[in-house]
């Protein structure tokens, strides 16, 4: 995917850097996954609650929404 996306592959370190972040944003959703599954007592209950909390982080975070575009009172959420 590194090299897809045209990133510089000019410095040996930039792939793994990329890497090790790609690897730190995996460890960081499966995190989340056990949590919400361990917090809940029922995996129904579990399922409905976890898009409520993760949709937030995902739209506030730039995945939807452009950084600039996010109002200044909801700056403490990026």
């Amino acid at each position: 995917m590194y090299f897809m996306l045209s990133l510089s592959a000019l410095y040996w370190y930039q792939f793994f850097i990329f890497a090790l972040t790609t690897i730190l944003m995996s460890n960081c959703g499966t995190s989340l996954g056990i949590f919400f599954a361990s917090v809940f007592p029922e995996l129904t209950i579990a399922l409905s609650v976890t898009p409520m909390v993760i949709l937030p982080l995902m739209i506030f975070g730039g995945l939807f929404v452009n950084q600039g575009a996010i109002p200044v009172y909801f700056d403490w959420i990026k």
